[in-house]
């Protein structure tokens, strides 16, 4: 068991990693796929949720980008980026009926 959490870590990373580098590229529709397979991997990485928050976000999906937020704080809740977008997007009202927070 320990061996198939080591190698879908790892997984997520790279699927990650490949979010990273879409974003970069402008792909934002990869990003987002690419960002969703890492935090499946690795559902328990703070910063795969928030990476995954800023696409869907940058996608119009504001009120999955602040779930997504939402959960990050909950596994860190000293992280301050995701603290601060959450905010964000709260403070702009943009947030659609319906959104778990």
């Amino acid at each position: 068991m320990h061996l198939q959490q080591s190698t879908r870590a790892r997984n997520a990373a790279d699927w990650a990693a490949s979010g990273a580098a879409a974003i970069s590229a402008g792909s934002l529709r990869k990003a987002r796929k690419c960002f969703l397979a890492a935090v499946k991997g690795d559902a328990a990485n703070a910063q795969y949720r928030f990476s995954f928050a800023l696409a869907l976000e940058a996608l119009g999906e504001v009120g999955a980008a602040a779930e997504q937020l939402t959960t990050a704080l909950r596994l860190a809740p000293s992280m301050t980026a995701a603290s601060r977008r959450l905010c964000w997007l709260l403070d702009r009202g943009t947030l659609p009926n319906g959104v778990r927070l």
